[in-house]
């Protein structure tokens, strides 16, 4: 694939972000500052008596090559191979290289002249290929419930899913730049922690729907109407007692544990998406539901919009329950994420910036796997790779979703605060943003308790 104009600014822009160069304005490659010509083609083209990086492009058909790879066949460098002698990163290990370019060297850059800085790593083709999410317009293949799976991408097969390659990609060009640039003094970007919480469940009890049908099986099935009397009256119970119901109360709990640190907040992703067999179907503008998500305000904390499951390809049923929210939820702008992390690029983007009341999309992670599904834990505009344009909207990547680690990875408690830990340090080296996931369901006995040792440990991140 042959990167755009529009494609290779976008690249200059999120590469020169994560090396230290402001962005001064929506035109900006960040590099304008400190006067560098930027140049993607093969150095010897280059012809220039200024400062120029130059990147040199990989050979045309790697992209497939690189979906068609074995497994854990791709090639790795020590992190330190890859800088300028005397320099120094926050990070260490083998860092994997996605593309070389088309002379091959064994380098990943250097100096000729004291003025061109040659990068022979595509290191705009890796961005795009991870932030794009190019790979999934490749296939048609899905789990079933319509995701692109962590097993099938590029990241797991070449055993880089654990890393935010492309944020290694952009501290490594800053400590080239240094070399380049002697006087310039890179920004430093902070990292932060965000909790989320998807509120798919705010009460245990069943919806008066399954009560009802589950009182009809009583009496018909299994023939005992005093059983379907005990089911209703439960479920009654159940309604009016709401303030002790299980998922209720862990909902408190979870706001109570982050603020128990006054430098953390939680985000609390409410749906409004009629009642189905994926959807729990209840309705934010009454009892108890209204009380608990103004009591998540009231206590400082955010309220977003958790889209139902079939609203990632259905834009029409998306701004239906969009408008809902509405009623509800009266901030300028929401942020929130898909159900079931159900996603498919470019459509469910594009819907997302088709609501201009919605600033930021943290659907992009996997629920097989954690990691970075996008090679970065910094926040990131979107690109449309079929309109070849950047979209209205701010991907914030989820790194981990506690139940991937409970369901699909069984691990246990301990084992999933290990992983967490190491994913948050992770963002934490290179400034990035680190995102998880927790529900409300997941506060009981063992893993309530690794939760609240968990955001003990985030805190000192953000200190």
């Amino acid at each position: 694939m042959n990167l755009s104009p529009a494609a290779q600014n976008y690249c200059w822009r999120r590469l020169a972000e994560r090396a230290g160069l402001p962005l001064r304005d929506a035109h900006s490659t960040g590099f304008e500052i400190p006067g560098i010509s930027l140049f993607y083609t093969e150095p010897e083209t280059v012809q220039t008596p200024e400062r120029a990086l130059i990147v040199s492009p990989c050979k045309s058909g790697e992209w497939q090559a690189l979906l068609n790879a074995p497994p854990g066949s791709i090639e790795y460098q020590p992190a330190e191979n890859m800088i300028p002698s005397n320099a120094q990163l926050p990070f260490s290990g083998d860092i994997p290289i996605l593309f070389r370019s088309t002379n091959s060297r064994s380098r990943f850059a250097e100096i000729r002249d004291n003025q061109r800085l040659i990068v022979h790593v595509d290191i705009l083709a890796a961005a795009f290929f991870m932030l794009s999410r190019w790979e999934e317009t490749q296939t048609d293949s899905y789990d079933h419930d319509g995701r692109f799976t962590a097993s099938q991408s590029v990241a797991f097969k070449q055993k880089f899913l654990d890393q935010p390659i492309i944020d290694y990609y952009g501290i490594i060009l800053r400590e080239w730049l240094r070399i380049l640039i002697p006087e310039w003094q890179p920004a430093v970007r902070r990292s932060d922690v965000l909790l989320t919480h998807d509120v798919d469940e705010p009460l245990k009890r069943v919806t008066w729907r399954t009560a009802i049908r589950t009182a009809a099986g009583d009496m018909v099935k299994r023939r005992s109407p005093q059983r379907a009397f005990q089911t209703l009256y439960q479920n009654y119970r159940a309604h009016r007692e709401y303030e002790r119901d299980e998922n209720l109360t862990a909902m408190r709990r979870l706001m109570q544990i982050t603020e128990e640190h006054k430098n953390l907040k939680s985000a609390f992703f409410f749906m409004t998406a009629a009642p189905s067999r994926y959807d729990n179907g209840y309705d934010l503008r009454k009892k108890p539901f209204y009380d608990i998500l103004t009591e998540v305000v009231r206590r400082g904390h955010e309220s977003g919009f958790h889209p139902g499951y079939t609203t990632f390809l259905n834009e029409a049923r998306f701004q239906e329950e969009l408008s809902r929210m509405r009623e509800v939820i009266s901030t300028e702008k929401i942020r929130g994420r898909q159900h079931y992390l159900r996603f498919r690029v470019p459509q469910t983007w594009r819907t997302w910036a088709n609501s201009p009341i919605l600033s930021e999309d943290m659907s992009p992670g996997y629920a097989d796997y954690e990691g970075f599904r996008a090679g970065t834990c910094y926040p990131f505009p979107v690109f449309d790779i079929e309109q070849d344009s950047e979209l209205d909207l701010i991907e914030r990547p989820l790194i981990v979703m506690e139940t991937t680690l409970m369901e699909y990875r069984q691990v246990t408690p301990q084992a999933a605060e290990r992983i967490i830990l190491d994913l948050a340090q992770k963002c934490q080296q290179v400034g990035g943003s680190f995102v998880l996931l927790w529900h409300n369901t997941t506060m009981q006995g063992e893993w309530g308790e690794c939760y609240s040792r968990i955001v003990a440990e985030l805190a000192k991140i953000t200190d």
